[in-house]
């Protein structure tokens, strides 16, 4: 791959859609979401191994596009694997890539991280009528963003973490500009 292949990532309504449009159109990339297939949400083997699919298709499409064009997702691999063992009650680590799954990913090049502050994340929930229940508390993102970290250390995935509380939009599209931009002259 030429051009690299970037993974957003961060506490829900930080911004990583937002961030993911604006880079890709920045840099003449493409951007996309991961996300699995709808199925019962209560099987939660079944609902992992429904989101790895889907991070393999990412993977695949990455394949291709990042053979001209840097190639922007929202979430991927570390995140499914993160709310999974969250949900199953498992140690980080614990829940096993099924069959050939991990020759069949490929890791990004890079993660950018957005953050915010438990007030903000409040706020934010606050003006689009959600509330909070156990997948979008406080706790689940503290621990699941933990495990991110985790598998991003693992994997030794280069990162950037960005408060974009603190610095808003356009210095959030300018920094994440700059990082990807020392990775690759695509």
């Amino acid at each position: 791959m030429k051009c690299p292949f970037i993974v957003l990532g961060g506490y829900q309504r930080t911004g990583k859609t937002t961030l993911g449009e604006a880079l890709a159109d920045r840099l003449g990339g493409v951007y996309t979401e991961a996300h699995g297939r709808n199925i019962d949400e209560s099987d939660y083997i079944k609902r992992y191994e429904a989101f790895l699919e889907a991070n393999i298709e990412i993977s695949n499409q990455a394949r291709e596009v990042c053979k001209t064009r840097p190639f922007i997702v929202n979430r991927h691999v570390f995140m499914t694997k993160a709310v999974h063992e969250y949900y199953l009650g498992l140690a980080h680590g614990a829940l096993p890539f099924s069959g050939d799954a991990l020759e069949r990913l490929i890791l990004p090049d890079a993660k950018i991280i957005l953050t915010i502050s438990k007030d903000e994340l409040f706020k934010r929930f606050a003006m689009t009528n959600k509330r909070f229940n156990d997948y979008n508390s406080w706790d689940f993102q503290l621990i699941t963003q933990n495990g991110v970290l985790k598998y991003i250390k693992e994997f030794n995935i280069p990162s950037i973490i960005i408060d974009t509380e603190l610095h808003g939009i356009e210095p959030t599209l300018d920094i994440a500009t700059k990082y990807v931009n020392q990775l690759s002259n695509c």
